[in-house]
Formats: structure tokens, C-alpha cells, sequence
């Protein structure tokens, strides 16, 4: 019933909007265009009318629409972090279109987003999101793209190894978590958790992490969260201009680097710019403290190309992608027999161990991922309509440590050497959606989100079956801005059928297994403003369909060396949660506070089974059962900034999650520890030539998993553990080049440790330290502006 009500009052709340917008058509429009001096959109900036109120957000074209404003004289504000306010105050006598122009702080402040100033793309306005922007990421390019977001408050990682990283959401992950790029849902796989997403390190230009359920915006499976890839926008108008980025990881010896270019004058349309870009990685094996890694090495290649022309009346853009990569499997987490996994286990050090390489041998994984888009904007009387399809074909060849045994050459061997197991999965999406222009103080979206996808299987394990899945989802958001007051309230309505041929339990024959899933997600939100601070609380209702992963595994899952065993009988989970987020500012001080709880209803999970190891012809492994259980998860985090003095700031970031299994009055397994992030960061304009100059230290100090179900693990959770981190950069001119450059040293002292969201904690230590190289160059007009 509380639905129903909610789905009545946002119909309400549209058929107002439609009611007032109707009415304010009778005035005159304000429209314009918002960019940086480099021509860049200003996508998320807040535009005012000051005197009317009147505001709208800066859309990923950079325009911006006000209707319905009587003729007289006006303040338009324009505001965006980082950048310095523009206030023009003018005559609005017609229908007028402005051009506006905005500069960027030479002092850069930090990443915690503060209600009024956001760069958020969300059409929530009371969800707080944080933005993490090119200079951030820039710290962080050329490893994997869930690094760049562990320094995040509420965000961990799941990591298998050194080169897979997948985001934790307030201890949510996988399938709970979409991750969006470049507007398109990234489907891979990504319900495996050593499946991490599968995009070029070096292509983000602006990373969005959206924490807590976020149903409604981006359908069933955003139960935990969402991270939007936002590539850089297409450079309209310049000549050939581009960028050089070479980095080197000194623990596993990976040079990595990636070229991009841009042409935005093009002979066949002045309004049309396209952008290439090639990325390449190597890395042999990894070490820790103590030891080798054996059988860790990667490459990686990726490339794209992105096409786009825009004129006065509307935008398209065109962009392919692929990302392909291979990958070694941690060789002592194979075990031969039950008693060499114990004894791996009791050891705590890999019973396999060789020097270093850069052979990637089996266990291993092939990936290759493509993916196109095509995206269409345009402005019409009552919004902005955005139309974008994509197609994604996802590649995975598994290759198990059986194959090893195979030395010679023939064609018998190289026809044994055939992965062990195959899974192609395509998916076509397709979603349109209306902003309507914001009337009054009200504004707001309606869309539509489809997707279609296939899995095709094959090979001689049998981890998942072959399916055929639809979803669709139609959705309402609107917002309500009042003076010093901001609401929100959206519904969605989403539905998955779903056909699967799983095998029959014990035989090698499958059967139909044709299933649909439906249901309502709603939210409900309000931000008060006081100052320059805020206070927001939400409330949300949001569900997720078991995958069918979860339904019907059955086999050796190769890249986390377990045997998992799905449960047919699975039921969709359902959530409710609250949080609140405190944003506080002050002139030397600013700090954001969140707190927040859940109640899931069928919460989904793997269980280890300690008694009942698995064994195969392929070796012995632990077994894993997915199991069904109501839970509740709270937790707090703490993004905080003080400035010391004018050159030297100290940061603070922290989190700790605490849940309950309400059935058996325990903790769940595999959830963060708690964790805090100390970071003192010197910064100045310049220094002996040298432009923004800096140099920070950090300490990561990371608790023992105590909160944890008794007697269920194969072995205990690992000590907690302190890493100290230094890092150094600036910017040189030299040789007619504007260098960047950087030098980051990751696990400072060397110290042996295990995280407990390691996969593979069980055989190994993680990584030990990594002296990290980084310089990059702009060229051509990029570099002239």
C-alpha cells in the first residue's frame, strides 16, 4: 500500500509539473551553453535566476534552459566545484540565448560534495554522490578503474589478485552494483567476483560513485550502488590536439600507457570532432613481502573510437570500444588433493612458488569485451529527450590448471589446451528518457530502460547454463526546490523474464527453466540548506532478482578456485533503507558525516561449506553454497578536510559497516572491516619552476574482521594491518611540452599483509611495494590552450 501511495503522489507531483509548464510557456526562455576555456561542457553546473528562483542543471551538451520568465532585469548564477561563481546581471526583454564561460580555482579543494555545488549527474537532488575528477583519477591512471575509487568513504574493494578490483559498496558488490559507462549499464559477467569491469584504466575522465540503493534511477540491479564512467567529452571546433600518458609499476615490472587524439574540425562537418585513443599493459608476476606470486602476470589492450556532430537542435555520438585482456590465476590457489589444501591453508604461504615471470600460463583467463553505443539528444518545448542504444559482446574463456600437464606441441595437446570453459554473453540496451525543463522550482524525468541478452556456453565445465533474459523498467523522478528546502520522490516498475537450461542435479542432461520476476522500487527524499551546509535523509525501497549465477552454478568457478553450488529455489531480495548525509562547510573546515541502515529480505550469498571440499579430476576445492537469509546492514562514514595553513591541508576518510544474519543471530561473511585513511597533502602554485607542486602522505589503517559467523570460514579472518602511502607531483615545462608528472610509493615499509575481501587470503599475502611512475603530455591545440 505505501507504494501505491507513492505512485500516486508522483503522479501527482508530475501532472503538477505538466499543469505549471504549461502555464510558464506563456513567458519568455532563457537558454544557453556553459563550458570551460577549453571548450569542455560543464555538465552538472547549477544555473539560478536568482530573483525567480528559477534553476535548471547543465546538461552533457553544456546547454541549459529556463522558460516561462517574465520580461525585466535579472541575476543568472552559475556555480560548479572548482570553478569560480559567474554572476551576469541583464535585461531580459525577448527569448535569449547566453554564452557562458567558466574558470577553473588554481587551487584545487577537495572531493566532498556539498549540496548546491554539484557536479553529481544524478537526477536526484537530495542523493548525495561523490565526484571524482580528471586530476583525481589522474593519480591513479593505469591499473585497474576500482582503484581510483578505494580512497572513497563506504568504498572497498573485492580484489583477486593484482589485477582485478571490483567496487564494495557499503559491503555490497557484483550484481548489487551497476556500473555505468559512458551511459551504458557495463554487462560482463559481472556477477563473478573475481569478474572485475572490464574498461580501460585510462579512459575514465570523470568517475561518479552514487552509494545506497539507487533502484530507481538505474533499474533492479542498483541495490547497492552505482559508479557512472564518464569518458571525456568529444572537443568540438579544435584542430588535432591529443595526450600521452606512460606509466611503471616497479612490484610486477608493468609499463602501461595509453595515446589519445582528438580532431574537432573536420573537412566534412565544421560541428562534427572525433576522438581515438590506444592503451596497452604489461605485467609479469606480482610479489609480496616474502614471495612471488606466481602465475599473476597480465597484458591488456584496449582501444575506442568516438564520433560525434551537434548543431543548435540536436546531438549524436557514436562510440565503439574494445577491451581485451589476459590473465594469470594465482597457480598455488589450484590444489591437487584435499590434504595439499589444508596444508596450504595451515601454512599461509603458497605451496607453488617460482622467480618472475611474465609467462601467463593456465589457470588463466581470455577476455575480450566489446562495446557500441549510439546516443540522441535533442531540446524540445518540453525538455531534453535523450535516446541511447547499446550493444555489448562479452568474450570469457576459462582455462583450468589441468591443461599444465600438457608439455608437447601436438595437435592432440593443443586441441587438450581448449578452454575448460567458454561464455559469450551479448546484450543489447536501449534507454530514452525526458528531462522536462524545470518550471517554477519543480523538475524532474521519465524514461524507459531495456535490455535483451543471451549467454551462450561451452566447454567441459558446466559453472553456468545457457540463458536468454528481458528486462524493462519505466520509471518517474521528480524534484521539488523550495527556499532553503529540496524534495524528491520516484517509482519504478521493472520486470525480467528469463529462460535457462540448467543441468538435471548428478546427470549431464539440462532441463527448461523459464521464470519472471516483477515488482515496484520507490524513494523518497528531503535536504534542508542552511548556509553554505546540508542535511538530507533518504528513504528507499528497491528489489533485485536472483541471477543465474546464483540459481543454478554447479561447477569449478576458476578464477576464485572454488566449487559453487547454486539454489534453485531463491527468491528475489527486497531492501529497505534510510540515510542520512550531513554536510558541513566552514572557511578552513569542511566535513561530510552519513549515516545508514537496511533491512534485506532474502539476502542472497555464498556460504562456505568447510566440511564438504569438492573433488574433481581438476583438483580439490573449497565449496561454496548459495544460501538465503533476512538481514540487516548499518553502517557510518566520514569524509573530512581541515586546511592547516594556506599550503598544507589534512584529509580523513573512514567507514565501518556492521550486519546481522536475523536467522542465525550472526554476522555475515565477507563484509569490509572497519577502516580509516589519515592523508597530509602540502600544495602550492609554484616552486622552483615547477607548476602546482604537492606532496602527500597517507596511513591506511585497517581493523581485524571480528564480525564474523562462528565455525563457517576455512580459516580465520587475518590480523588487521597499517600501510603507509607517500606520493609527489607537479607540472614542468620543458622542451615546448607541459610535463606532468608524478612518483607514488604504495605500502611505503614493505609490510606483509592479508585483507580480508582478498580472494585469495586463503594461500597468499597481498602485494608488497609498489614504487609507481607516472608522467603525461598534452599536444597540438589541447596543449596551446
Amino acid at each position: 500500500m505505501t507504494l501505491i501511495r507513492l505512485w500516486y503522489a508522483v503522479c501527482a507531483l508530475v501532472c503538477i509539473a505538466s499543469v505549471v509548464q504549461c502555464r510558464a510557456m506563456q513567458g519568455l526562455s532563457i537558454t544557453g551553453t556553459v563550458r570551460d576555456s577549453a571548450g569542455k561542457s560543464m555538465t552538472g553546473a547549477s544555473v539560478v535566476l536568482v530573483e525567480l528562483q528559477k534553476r535548471d542543471v547543465v546538461h552533457a551538451d553544456g546547454s541549459f534552459h529556463l522558460i516561462g520568465v517574465p520580461a525585466g532585469v535579472y541575476t543568472l548564477g552559475v556555480r560548479r566545484v572548482g570553478y569560480r561563481d559567474v554572476i551576469l546581471r541583464r535585461a531580459f526583454s525577448r527569448d535569449t540565448v547566453v554564452t557562458i564561460v567558466m574558470q577553473e580555482f588554481t587551487y584545487k579543494t577537495s572531493d566532498v560534495i556539498v549540496q548546491g555545488e554539484r557536479q553529481s549527474s544524478t537526477p536526484s537532488v537530495t542523493r548525495d554522490a561523490i565526484v571524482l575528477t580528471p586530476a583525481d583519477l589522474d593519480k591513479h591512471r593505469g591499473q585497474t578503474v576500482g582503484e581510483a575509487l578505494q580512497t572513497v568513504a563506504g568504498v572497498t574493494l573485492l580484489q583477486t589478485g593484482p589485477s582485478i578490483a571490483k567496487p564494495v559498496i557499503r559491503g555490497l558488490h557484483s550484481q548489487r552494483v551497476v556500473v555505468v559507462n559512458g551511459g551504458v549499464q557495463q554487462e560482463g559477467q559481472q556477477w563473478g567476483a573475481e569478474h572485475a569491469p572490464e574498461i580501460d584504466p585510462f579512459s575514465p575522465n570523470k568517475i561518479e560513485i552514487l552509494k545506497g540503493a539507487a533502484g530507481v534511477e538505474y533499474g533492479a540491479g542498483a541495490i547497492g550502488g552505482v559508479v557512472r564512467i564518464e569518458p571525456e567529452p568529444l572537443r568540438f571546433g579544435t584542430p588535432l590536439s591529443g595526450s600521452v600518458i606512460a606509466n611503471y609499476f616497479s612490484n610486477n615490472r608493468q609499463p602501461a600507457g595509453s595515446l589519445i587524439l582528438d580532431y574537432g574540425k573536420l573537412p566534412v562537418a565544421e560541428n562534427a570532432a572525433v576522438r581515438t585513443q590506444v592503451s596497452w599493459r604489461r605485467a609479469g608476476d606480482s610479489h609480496t613481502p616474502l614471495y612471488s606470486l606466481t602465475n599473476t602476470a597480465f597484458s591488456e589492450l584496449s582501444a575506442s573510437v568516438t564520433a560525434g556532430i551537434r548543431n543548435d537542435d540536436y546531438e549524436a555520438e557514436a562510440r565503439y570500444s574494445y577491451f581485451g585482456t589476459e590473465l594469470g590465476i594465482l597457480r598455488a590457489s589450484h590444489i591437487g588433493n584435499y590434504n595439499d589444501m589444508i596444508r596450504a591453508i595451515e601454512l599461509g604461504e603458497p605451496l607453488i612458488q617460482r622467480e618472475f615471470s611474465y609467462t601467463i600460463a593456465p589457470p588463466k583467463q581470455q577476455i575480450a569485451h566489446h562495446l557500441a553505443t549510439v546516443r540522441f539528444s535533442t531540446s524540445t518545448y518540453l525538455g531534453k529527450w535523450d535516446v541511447q542504444y547499446g550493444f555489448q559482446f562479452n568474450d570469457r574463456a576459462e582455462f583450468d590448471a589441468h591443461n599444465t600437464r600438457i608439455s608437447d606441441s601436438s595437435f592432440l595437446a593443443q586441441a587438450l589446451l581448449r578452454p575448460a570453459m567458454t561464455m559469450k554473453l551479448f546484450t543489447h540496451t536501449l534507454d530514452a528518457k525526458l528531462n522536462h525543463h524545470e518550471v517554477e522550482t519543480m523538475s524532474g524525468v521519465v524514461g524507459i530502460q531495456l535490455m535483451q541478452q543471451t549467454n551462450d556456453r561451452s566447454g567441459r565445465v558446466f559453472l553456468i547454463p545457457d540463458f536468454t533474459s528481458v528486462n524493462a523498467g519505466v520509471y518517474a523522478i521528480e524534484n521539488l526546490t523550495l527556499e532553503g528546502w529540496a524534495f524528491n520522490a520516484g517509482i519504478r516498475y521493472d520486470v525480467r523474464w528469463q529462460q535457462a537450461f540448467p543441468r538435471l542435479q548428478g546427470t549431464t542432461q539440462t532441463q527448461l527453466r523459464e521464470e519472471t520476476f516483477a515488482s515496484l522500487s520507490g524513494a523518497v527524499g528531503v535536504m534542508k540548506v542552511f548556509g553554505s551546509s546540508s542535511l538530507a535523509l533518504n528513504l528507499t525501497s528497491a528489489w533485485r532478482p536472483p541471477s543465474i549465477n546464483e540459481l543454478f552454478s554447479n561447477d569449478v568457478h576458476h578464477g576464485t578456485a572454488q566449487f559453487e553450488i547454486g539454489n534453485a529455489a531463491l527468491s528475489p531480495e527486497r531492501n529497505i533503507s534510510a540515510d542520512m548525509t550531513l554536510n558541513l562547510r566552514g572557511d578552513a573546515a569542511q566535513a561530510s558525516v552519513s549515516v545508514y541502515a537496511q533491512r534485506m529480505s532474502g539476502f542472497i550469498y555464498l556460504l562456505p561449506d568447510r566440511t564438504n571440499p569438492t573433488i574433481t579430476f581438476r583438483g580439490v576445492f573449497p565449496t561454496m553454497r548459495y544460501v538465503q537469509s533476512n538481514a540487516t546492514m548499518a553502517g557510518m562514514e566520514l569524509n573530512g578536510e581541515i586546511q592547516l595553513i594556506t599550503w598544507l591541508r589534512l584529509q580523513t576518510v573512514a567507514s565501518m559497516i556492521r550486519t546481522m544474519n536475523l536467522a542465525t543471530r550472526e554476522p555475515l561473511i565477507f563484509m569490509p572491516s572497519d577502516r580509516a585513511r589519515l592523508t597530509l597533502h602540502a600544495h602550492t602554485e609554484e616552486l622552483y619552476g615547477m607548476e602546482n607542486p604537492y606532496i602527500e602522505a597517507a596511513v591506511q589503517l585497517v581493523r581485524r574482521q571480528e564480525n564474523v559467523p562462528v565455525g563457517i570460514d576455512y580459516t580465520e579472518p587475518p590480523a588487521g594491518y597499517a600501510l603507509a602511502d607517500l606520493a609527489a607531483g607537479g607540472t614542468i615545462h620543458t622542451l615546448g611540452l607541459e610535463l606532468t608528472l608524478n612518483c607514488e610509493v604504495r605500502n611505503l615499509l614493505n609490510q606483509p599483509y592479508r585483507d580480508y575481501l582478498s580472494r585469495y587470503r586463503y594461500f597468499a599475502l597481498d602485494v608488497g611495494r609498489n614504487i609507481v611512475f607516472r608522467i603525461s603530455f598534452p599536444f597540438g591545440s589541447q596543449h596551446s590552450s
